[in-house]
């Protein structure tokens, strides 16, 4: 309330010495002609109000500021009619946005038991695994999972899909049990959301095995697998006019088998992911 309005309740004495004014400076000011920038405000706030009402209290600062033009050729910054209807205590009557937020899901989180120590003695000791993404000419994804035997730096089991869900890489994980049952090698992943589901985690301890995950934006400890994306993209993806789903569902297919069966590698003493399995070779220094 301003002093004009408490002045029927109270003297103009002691509303003066409440607000530290004299009252001489209350006079003066009471009877002082309003400013040009006052007056204009004035009538912008009028029309605003106008507005706002004929409305039905649905306009809100951008469509105010739009009529004032439109309507009256007055012309307000957007910013500046907010600042009025703000003074004024008026606001539209905004329909409230709706956020579609998905249930958070418990995820488990592993320490980086292998810390980048990539060499196994033997068969089945450490798997690793991962996820990459391959861009078709129509926009469309292609998902390949696969997981990696450190000892030979075979895949072991890979997994092919359109989408990038637990389901990729559960059904790759499985695959990989299967084809070597008995087998309960430590698994070493990143922390992607699939590897943290509860899911994933109960089928590694159905099967007695470990998990071992890369620390937070640390690829590198995840290298070997990271390599084999490269090495497979490069050989077999970039440069190529591969033009649907199922071609280039086949030549992962065809790349892989004979990465595994044909390609030599100077770290397993130039033999093949598969010639060093047969061979029962421990890798030496000698072989890098």
């Amino acid at each position: 309330m301003t002093i004009r309005e408490l002045s029927a309740k109270y003297s103009v004495f002691r509303l003066c010495s409440e607000l530290c004014v004299s009252r001489s400076s209350y006079y003066k000011w009471l009877s002082r002609k309003p400013s040009k920038a006052e007056m204009r405000n004035k009538e912008l706030d009028e029309k605003i109000v106008f507005l706002f009402d004929r409305y039905d209290e649905v306009y809100g600062y951008r469509r105010i500021a739009d009529e004032l033009m439109s309507e009256f050729g007055i012309r307000a910054s957007r910013k500046y009619v907010l600042h009025r209807m703000r003074t004024l205590g008026i606001r539209s009557r905004i329909r409230k946005k709706k956020y579609l937020y998905k249930p958070c899901q418990k995820t488990e989180v592993y320490e980086n038991i292998l810390a980048r120590r990539f060499r196994a003695d033997y068969r089945n000791q450490v798997w690793e695994t991962d996820v990459t993404e391959f861009h078709l000419p129509d926009g469309s994804k292609l998902y390949l999972s696969a997981i990696m035997d450190r000892y030979d730096h075979s895949i072991v089991s890979f997994n092919i899909s359109r989408h990038n869900d637990q389901n990729l890489t559960i059904e790759d994980l499985r695959n990989a049990i299967y084809l070597n049952r008995g087998s309960h090698p430590l698994l070493h992943s990143d922390r992607g959301a699939t590897y943290t589901t509860v899911a994933y985690n109960d089928v590694l301890r159905e099967n007695g095995m470990v998990h071992s995950m890369s620390r937070v934006g640390k690829c590198i400890d995840n290298g070997p697998m990271e390599g084999f994306w490269g090495t497979l993209k490069s050989e077999a993806y970039y440069g190529k006019k591969i033009k649907t789903y199922a071609e280039m569902k086949t030549v992962i297919e065809t790349y892989i088998y004979f990465y595994n069966t044909k390609r030599r590698q100077e770290s397993l003493c130039h033999l093949t992911p598969y010639e060093y399995r047969l061979s029962g070779t421990i890798l030496l220094p000698s072989c890098f």
